[in-house]
């Protein structure tokens, strides 16, 4: 029951990818509606148009969340994903075992145990939002 409510209340509405994100005509599903945000996807596309995504985001008042820790550092509300430090380690430790002679087939594909929350409570200021203090005690960084 709980994920029929979820899903009713709960819309992503898809958009599609273009050059266009400095044409005002391109983005007035930016609108905010009460309760709306903006979830960024991770790649290259995004990551390139970062600075773009923020300005609109923040002129038109629309939370942001994504998985660039960069992100929430030039401007966006949060980010949350898996840590990239600990992702190279790992990267590290399975090129070491390679170089001692094991096989890759025989190595299990591992999961990320360390995830990182960043909040920027300027930005949530900017949104007028109220960031709760448990929310804010876990996070891994607070951006003030």
């Amino acid at each position: 029951m709980v994920n029929r409510q979820l899903k009713r209340s709960v819309r992503f509405p898809r958009q599609r990818q273009h050059d266009g994100l400095a044409d005002e005509r391109h983005h007035s599903h930016w609108r905010r509606a009460p309760g709306s945000a903006l979830v960024v996807g991770p790649g290259s596309y995004f990551t390139a148009r970062r600075d773009q995504i923020i300005t609109l985001a923040a002129r038109h008042a629309v939370p942001t969340i994504s998985s660039d820790r960069e992100f929430a550092a030039a401007g966006g509300l949060m980010s949350y994903s898996s840590s990239t430090v600990d992702s190279y380690r790992r990267a590290g430790v399975y090129a070491a075992r390679i170089l001692k002679g094991e096989k890759p087939a025989d190595m299990p594909v591992e999961r990320s145990t360390k995830f990182e929350l960043v909040i920027n409570l300027k930005a949530a200021k900017a949104l007028s939002l109220q960031i709760p203090d448990k929310l804010l005690a876990i996070a891994d960084e607070v951006i003030e």
